[in-house]
């Protein structure tokens, strides 16, 4: 569960950085498109996950 945890929340850092990261032309569109938004939907889809889980160990 922790590991699910770290890898959520470092995967949508790392997404919300190149997101951010300024450069020019195609070096811009690849860290955004190719690096940043998939990503920040795997971290999405990871915490989704891990709450489930937790919810559901929960009760």
């Amino acid at each position: 569960m922790l590991v699910l945890l770290m890898s959520a929340i470092i995967s949508f850092l790392l997404g919300f950085y190149f997101c951010l990261k300024e450069g020019e032309g195609f070096e811009q569109f690849a860290n955004q498109v190719v690096l940043g938004f998939p990503l920040l939907i795997l971290g999405s889809i990871l915490l989704i996950v891990y709450f489930v889980f937790y919810v559901k160990r929960k009760m």
